[in-house]
């Protein structure tokens, strides 16, 4: 990686300026070429994957279609935990930069561990830009964050930029962060002292403030935008940032292992698929493509991980294919992203906060595949596992202590174990569940 970061991304952004206008055939014949060079590489440096594609009568030099992509199994969330070393790729070619470990507790509960590469992270860097760019970020803003950021101090933190990628392209205004365990109160009252042009959030937690803006009367004066990730939208999301504040909500879709999937489109609503980092498909039961107006699983394949190879990796969510957009980019389209929606945890003050249970800790804690938090009630949590072997003392105490952390508050907590935990009505597994209804809300 001979150039400079900064030049590389601006190179990068300033390519996909010009590739998102190009017509689809051009987009698909693009992602032959790059899915052709990828597949022979995981060819020759995947134990997992040459043995999965000689399955499907692939050879070196054979022609890379659509079909041969579709004959590939899907690779499930469980093949990757248990073949992990088999899938990982132990060189990558010139200009891919060095492995970077990536850690995901995943939205499904499940953790897993893959691999990216400076590659993979210069194409996420470049989303993030475009994102930008397509919502016209007024760059010198005050931009307001709120996620997983537990060493910052209870009073949240300020740092003059927006931080990488963006000041590495661009001048930007001030950046305030705030740890998301913070309970909702708390965020709100911080949020109207710093008075931010963006809000930075998941879709639940910015949920739970809209409500609590509207049934205490304050207001949010210059808040413009709510930018949102990681989780399904609530129904009624957008329509309660409106009331709250005047703002609308721009969403992004994406994985910690497959990247950024799919932007909103400003102008229709519909998600743009990115296809110039990445193929999405949207499969019913039986593997065949779903249709606009079905529901089916998102398999994707990363064109750039040359490090861990993610060849139709089920990410474990459902989504529905869209129409043309209308914005002129012909990037393929979702009308909707149904993932799963995390329940707020209620603590017996009646405070509601987001919990995030640290899933890479528990994998590395205990033997644990899969695992769910369900709070039963104000004072007790259940946590369900399913393990290869049954926990011992200490680890049975690491995991209590994890998910105790993650609550903020003395909740009685007691594991039990399963053969398997269920998917949600969503399709998706929930890392944590709540059988409280929250104040003024039903459980969901």
């Amino acid at each position: 990686m001979a150039a400079a970061p900064a030049t590389r991304l601006a190179a990068l952004v300033e390519m996909l300026r010009d590739t998102q206008w190009l017509p689809a055939q051009r987009l698909r014949a693009g992602q032959m070429q790059q899915l052709a060079a990828l597949l022979q590489h995981a060819f020759e440096a995947s134990e997992f994957h040459r043995e999965r594609l000689s399955s499907v009568g692939y050879r070196r030099g054979s022609p890379v279609t659509p079909a041969l992509l579709a004959a590939l199994p899907v690779l499930t969330r469980s093949e990757v935990q248990d073949h992990r070393a088999a899938i990982e790729c132990r060189r990558l070619p010139a200009g891919h930069g060095e492995p970077i470990p990536i850690e995901s507790s995943g939205s499904t509960g499940a953790p897993v561990r893959v691999l990216g590469s400076g590659l993979t992270k210069l194409f996420w860097n470049a989303l993030t830009v475009r994102s930008h760019e397509w919502n016209r970020s007024d760059l010198k803003a005050l931009a307001a964050v709120i996620n997983f950021f537990p060493k910052l101090p209870p009073g949240g933190a300020r740092r003059p930029d927006w931080g990488p990628p963006m000041n590495r392209l661009f001048q930007t205004g001030p950046c305030v962060g705030m740890h998301i365990v913070t309970p909702v109160d708390v965020q709100a009252r911080w949020l109207i002292a710093q008075q931010p042009t963006y809000l930075v959030t998941h879709p639940t937690n910015a949920m739970a403030l809209a409500e609590w803006f509207l049934a205490h009367g304050e207001r949010l004066s210059h808040l413009r935008e709510v930018r949102t990730m990681s989780e399904a939208h609530p129904a009624d999301l957008r329509q309660a940032c409106q009331s709250a504040w005047g703002a609308r909500v721009a969403d992004l879709y994406s994985s910690r292992e497959a990247g950024i999937m799919a932007i909103e489109c400003p102008h229709s609503g519909l998600y743009h698929v990115q296809s110039e980092h990445l193929i999405v498909e949207v499969l019913r039961d039986d593997g065949s493509p779903c249709e606009p107006g079905e529901l089916g699983r998102v398999v994707v394949t990363n064109l750039h991980n040359y490090a861990f190879p993610l060849l139709r990796y089920d990410v474990g969510d459902l989504a529905e294919p869209g129409p043309p957009c209308g914005c002129g980019r012909h990037l393929p389209t979702l009308r909707r992203i149904a993932g799963r929606i995390r329940n707020m945890l209620v603590l017996p003050n009646g405070q509601t906060l987001w919990p995030s249970i640290a899933g890479l800790k528990m994998g590395r804690a205990a033997p644990i595949r899969q695992f769910q938090v369900v709070q039963t009630s104000l004072r007790e949590v259940q946590v369900l596992l399913v393990a290869d072997a049954p926990l011992d003392a200490a680890q049975a105490q690491t995991v209590r202590d994890i998910v105790a952390e993650a609550l903020v508050h003395p909740f009685e907590i007691t594991l039990s174990y399963r053969d398997a935990i269920p998917r949600a009505a969503s399709g998706k597994f929930e890392e944590f569940k709540s059988l409280v209804p929250a104040p003024g809300r039903g459980t969901t």
